[in-house]
């Protein structure tokens, strides 16, 4: 089963950090992607821009409001994230212990939609369009088949546009599970990260030609809350 691994806390300390400080972080991260493929349980991630560069779009009685910054000003932020392979919850969360960072974890629904990734990504700049729903309320069979088929016509849009590279849909809250390491120690609990109305449903990998192109894709998105952020790349 895939589960969602998504690195978050306060901004500061990496905004604050040097050259060198940055390097060493660089270091474990890439010892740690190492180690998930000697396991063969890598199957992508990304890191996030700051939160400061985010656009959230939320939709509410026939208007769409578009607001500079992320879903929840909150401390914590999600700065990246990782998709692994586990057999099951508790190798997901050994899996999370092991990155540098604090974690949250969701399983993820598998649709067979992976044939659907470019085999190369298009030329253009990456953004990942983080979908929030209301949180605690299960769907009627009715309402989740309508859901999915209007997100299937909007996976159909983006691979008209060009700007599809994937998608993950989150399972419920009850598979979510946070990893803390206060001190040298590890603190796992059960349940979302964050106390709000809206909780994090999955996510959108698209590219654009800029910013703008990103929002009109991400207005498109048959949902309430979308998060535009930016994807870090690195060339070399």
């Amino acid at each position: 089963m895939k589960y969602v691994l998504f690195v978050y806390g306060d901004e500061k300390p990496w905004a604050d950090a040097g050259a060198a400080e940055r390097e060493a972080v660089y270091a474990q991260w890439g010892a740690y992607e190492s180690l998930l493929t000697e396991h063969g349980a890598r199957r992508g991630g990304n890191e996030l821009a700051a939160s400061a560069t985010a656009t959230t779009i939320r939709k509410q009685d026939g208007q769409v409001l578009i607001t500079d910054g992320p879903f929840a000003e909150t401390v914590e932020q999600i700065s990246g994230y990782m998709v692994v392979e586990a057999a099951d919850q508790a190798q997901a969360v050994e899996f999370a212990k092991a990155q540098p960072g604090e974690v949250f974890l969701r399983a993820v629904h598998d649709y067979g939609l992976d044939h659907l990734a470019p085999a190369e990504a298009p030329p253009g700049v990456r953004y990942t369009l983080l979908v929030y729903g209301p949180g605690g309320q299960e769907a009627t069979p009715e309402q989740a088949a309508a859901s999915a088929q209007e997100h299937y016509a909007y996976i159909e849009l983006l691979l008209a546009r060009g700007a599809f590279l994937d998608t993950v849909a989150l399972q419920g809250l009850d598979t979510a599970a946070i990893v803390r390491k206060p001190g040298e120690g590890v603190l796992i609990t059960h349940g979302p990260f964050a106390e709000t109305v809206e909780h994090l449903g999955g996510y959108y990998e698209i590219v654009a030609k800029d910013l703008d192109e990103a929002i009109e894709l991400a207005k498109a998105l048959p949902e309430p809350v979308v998060e535009v952020r930016p994807v870090v790349e690195y060339s070399g």
